[in-house]
């Protein structure tokens, strides 16, 4: 009855975990891992599209108490993934320090979702860089998953943009 609900469950807890392990993979310092790192990136992404859809098919229309967290997980890898960047010395402390400490309070002060996806673009953005610059292999595999994926909900996409760029836009305005 609730496999599909422990299916998503688990795919969220597993992407809360590489958050938190490719932050711990930056403090060995080593850019090497930079493969290993964009994997377990490209990991995250995947259980990210898999959990919502594996816990719709629920016949419980309730969200469960980890699904709850989905944003908390996704956050988790955007600062895993930064923290990566930084340890390994990808980008300079400077950087890493003002970025966070303007994501924090932005996040904070606005509570937004959209503020959040803008989070994450300039933390995955960077990783991207990084890849395309150092790993170009593992740039190139990135982009193709994230075209791969638009190319798959093209239908709900634009419309996700759309409400990103609106969300935004009445965030400025205030």
């Amino acid at each position: 009855m609730f496999r599909e609900k422990t299916i998503a469950d688990v795919l969220t807890v597993a992407r809360f975990l590489i958050g938190v392990y490719l932050f711990w993979l930056g403090s060995l310092g080593e850019r090497a891992t930079l493969s290993l790192a964009a994997s377990l990136l490209w990991l995250a992404w995947v259980t990210d599209v898999l959990d919502g859809p594996i816990a719709r098919r629920s016949p419980i229309p309730t969200i469960s108490r980890i699904g709850r967290h989905d944003l908390h997980a996704d956050m988790t890898v955007t600062a895993g993934t930064w923290g990566y960047l930084w340890l390994s010395g990808f980008i300079g402390t400077s950087l890493a320090f003002i970025v966070a400490v303007l994501a924090i309070l932005l996040i904070w002060y606005t509570r937004s979702i959209h503020v959040c996806s803008a989070v994450q673009a300039t933390s995955y953005g960077t990783m991207l860089y990084t890849c395309f610059a150092n790993a170009p292999f593992y740039g190139w595999a990135l982009v193709s998953w994230l075209a791969l994926v638009v190319g798959v909900t093209w239908p709900r996409f634009p419309q996700k943009a759309s409400e990103f760029l609106h969300g935004i836009a009445s965030l400025i305005r205030q």
